[in-house]
């Protein structure tokens, strides 16, 4: 036990100075890919992502990966700060690519949808869209609730605003890996006219879609631009919370079913207002 824990140890320093000979070969004679009892109080993939500052980031991915290959475990809490690596890398940011490793190398990938010691959920920590997209893209729910029974979508809903058309679009594409429905609520203001978040949905759902939002003002402009969504996602939105139509109405709407007709025989060029 003590030759394993001491060449663990040398595991710990090996990663820590980017050596990346040293730590394969000190993997093959037996380190513990997952040790926790080093000064560093962290397990060896929270060593490499704690490293950045010192060593070059393409050297710390190898060894990333090197380590799931042993056998870390990413969901393994660290003595030292109470999270495990998936969390510790949504948080510190600028570390999309240790995630896609830790959620496609070894035999204990990651799962999105774990929470750490303290009850969190990786994508209510994320600290950059760039790793919110990569724990969406691996299957990350944005409607499961954490320990105070809040979602990611309600949390940035509350903390960062900007956040919740990038999320919808992440998660609301990949309907199988989105168990929720978003209320319509998200994409109507409080008059149920659609708002911005709305449009950058539709744009970024539908990649020919052109289209000025200044010309979407009135609640009944919602059926204008809901029909353009891709039918999979319209599934994935709950209307019973617009009050001022009823979607049934949509197709009696002549005036929508215009603007759609001509939008979709000219999709590239704007619809012009003709109000």
């Amino acid at each position: 036990m003590t030759a394993v824990r001491h060449i663990s140890t040398h595991l710990h320093e090996a990663i820590s100075s980017g050596r990346l000979t040293h730590v394969h070969q000190l993997l093959q004679d037996g380190a513990d890919p997952n040790d926790a009892s080093s000064d560093y109080g962290m397990r060896p993939l929270g060593v490499a992502l704690s490293s950045r500052a010192r060593v070059p980031t393409d050297d710390l991915l190898k060894i990333t990966a090197m380590l799931m290959e042993f056998g870390a475990d990413p969901h393994l809490i660290d003595p030292r700060d109470n999270t495990n690596a998936i969390t510790y890398a949504s948080l510190i940011g600028d570390s999309s690519r240790f995630l896609e490793i830790m959620f496609t190398t070894g035999r204990h990938r990651g799962n999105p949808n774990l929470t750490d010691h303290n009850g969190l959920l990786p994508l209510q920590m994320a600290n950059g869209q760039a790793e919110a997209k990569t724990l969406i893209k691996f299957g990350a729910d944005i409607f499961k609730p954490c320990y105070d029974g809040q979602s990611a979508l309600e949390t940035y809903r509350l903390e960062r605003p900007e956040w919740v058309p990038m999320l919808l679009m992440e998660a609301l594409v990949r309907p199988h890996m989105c168990n929720g429905r978003i209320n319509i609520n998200f994409l109507v203001d409080s008059r149920g006219n659609p708002t911005r978040m709305m449009i950058q949905l539709l744009q970024n759902t539908v990649p020919e879609a052109l289209i000025d939002p200044a010309l979407f003002e009135r609640p009944q402009d919602l059926y204008r631009l809901f029909p353009l969504l891709p039918p999979a996602l319209q599934g994935r939105i709950d209307m019973s919370g617009y009050r001022n139509h009823k979607l049934e109405s949509y197709p009696q709407d002549a005036e929508a079913e215009g603007f759609i007709k001509r939008y979709r025989r000219s999709p590239p060029e704007k619809i012009p207002n003709e109000r």
